[in-house]
């Protein structure tokens, strides 16, 4: 994937998550209180606004070179985002290149 590429598929991410949820703010995820968490909504804006935090740190990834990483980061986007009920198939296409796109 491109580094382009892997930006259009995390901004796809992230407007699934901010659809969700308009006021959210990207903060990295407190594990222990998370954990802590029992009410399913609170955890899963807790895991929406962490997704913000990475789509910031995949953009540093890539601007330093670090694709691999920022490409391990999207996969975990990615199954969070199947996690919502996004369609496998879709999440096949954003990894797709453009040209093999039907």
């Amino acid at each position: 994937m491109t580094k382009d590429k892997v930006l259009e598929a995390v901004v796809q991410c992230v407007e699934r998550f901010t659809s969700m949820y308009p006021d959210l703010k990207a903060a990295r995820v407190d594990e222990k209180l998370f954990l802590e968490t029992r009410i399913r909504e609170d955890r899963f804006k807790t895991i929406a606004s962490h997704a913000l935090y990475m789509q910031e740190q995949i953009e540093v990834f890539l601007e330093t070179g670090r694709t691999e990483k920022a490409m391990r980061w999207l996969g975990f986007l990615q199954g969070v985002m199947w996690m919502t009920g996004v369609p496998l198939s879709h999440l096949k296409e954003m990894n797709r290149p453009d040209e093999e796109k039907n």
